[in-house]
């Protein structure tokens, strides 16, 4: 990431299309990319 991002929105939905297999996450024995990510994030907020 070389600059500034307005919001955590901005920053996981950018880095989903720029290093979609990338992890963004990992959690004990999970790893959660950048896809995964952006794609649990949008699916939780459609719900809401």
């Amino acid at each position: 990431m070389n600059r500034a991002f307005a919001n955590i929105r901005e920053m996981v939905e950018t880095q989903g299309r720029r290093c979609q297999d990338r992890i963004a996450i990992r959690f004990y024995d999970r790893d959660i990319t950048y896809r995964d990510l952006d794609d649990e994030s949008n699916r939780i907020a459609n719900g809401l």
